[in-house]
């Protein structure tokens, strides 16, 4: 019999990095690639009965009383779908919840998708923003080239409303939700602390600080870095387990190509509107979490 640990939630809050990390305990059968996004919305097949077509995509043979570790950060945006769907195939499975200071993690979603190309580079960090306030009015008069799911970026972040969900379909001791303040600073910890949670043991995996994954950065030479972005998609299946070379690999593009690693502080307007907009939400949030879990940013002020 196997475990089945998922790390649901959310995205730009260190998923990419705690599912590497956990991928090299001895016991942990992970999925081929880490965003199976099997039970999204965007998944169009049958979801087996038996769990056939979801154990597929996982390394070679999930042995017996091995952890079979998945990390799809969007499922805890697409909450009231995926929450009962998980519930319907693997009722005992184990969830785990990275939340990052919401605003914090808006503007890393923005960076990142732009510095990924999902988006036009002419759109700056507050044209978004007034996109995505427009978006939930239904006002069509402010809406550049975005897509419905980049729309939707600021919902992501109003992490409370998006738990409920999976609060009522699974009891409270499988779900575990961590601060990714605590995951940055005292990664030893968060790692003992998920391998408890799972009934891993902890001796067998490094004590070692968790690597960073997924840091935004942008292209000198646009032509270079979609060539780049378009490779490192390609190649996710090959890379997503190889992290030594896909480091080496990512080192090397730096060096011949970045521009910059991180962007510029959030102009005043901007900020005000967006700590604004999550005031409500994580004030609902310490609530619901208590006592059980605490986020260090939820006591940091009005708006997080």
């Amino acid at each position: 019999m196997n475990k089945n640990l998922i790390i649901a939630g959310t995205e730009k809050a260190g998923t990419t990095a705690l599912y590497l990390h956990l991928a090299k305990h001895p016991d942990v059968c992970a999925s081929v690639v880490k965003e199976t996004n099997f039970f999204r919305q965007n998944y169009t097949g049958e979801l087996a009965k038996d769990g056939a077509s979801y154990r597929r995509l996982f390394a070679g043979e999930c042995k017996p009383g091995m952890v079979m570790l998945e990390a799809s950060p969007g499922y805890l945006a697409e909450a009231s779908d995926v929450a009962p769907r998980i519930a319907a195939l693997l009722p005992d499975a184990l969830l785990v919840f990275i939340l990052r200071e919401p605003a914090e993690r808006l503007r890393s979603f923005f960076e990142h998708s732009r510095s990924q190309l999902k988006f036009s580079s002419d759109i700056s960090y507050g044209q978004y923003v007034d996109a995505c306030l427009a978006h939930e009015v239904h006002d069509a008069a402010v809406k550049p080239a975005l897509s419905e799911w980049h729309l939707n970026g600021m919902r992501t972040g109003r992490y409370a409303e998006l738990l409920i969900p999976f609060f009522e379909a699974f009891d409270r001791q499988r779900l575990l939700v961590v601060d990714y303040e605590a995951l940055k600073t005292k990664s030893a910890e968060v790692t003992r602390r998920v391998c408890g949670f799972a009934g891993l043991n902890t001796a067998q995996i490094q004590e070692a600080q968790i690597e960073k994954a997924n840091v935004t950065f942008s292209g000198r030479i646009e032509w270079v870095h979609r060539v780049a972005v378009h490779a490192n998609r390609k190649l996710e299946f090959a890379l997503r387990h190889r992290p030594a070379l896909k480091r080496s690999l990512v080192t090397l593009y730096k060096k011949m190509n970045q521009q910059r690693e991180g962007y510029d502080p959030t102009d005043t307007e901007t900020q005000r509107k967006v700590r604004e907009y999550y005031r409500g939400s994580n004030e609902a949030l310490a609530k619901l979490l208590a006592p059980e879990f605490s986020m260090s940013w939820l006591q940091s002020g009005p708006g997080g």
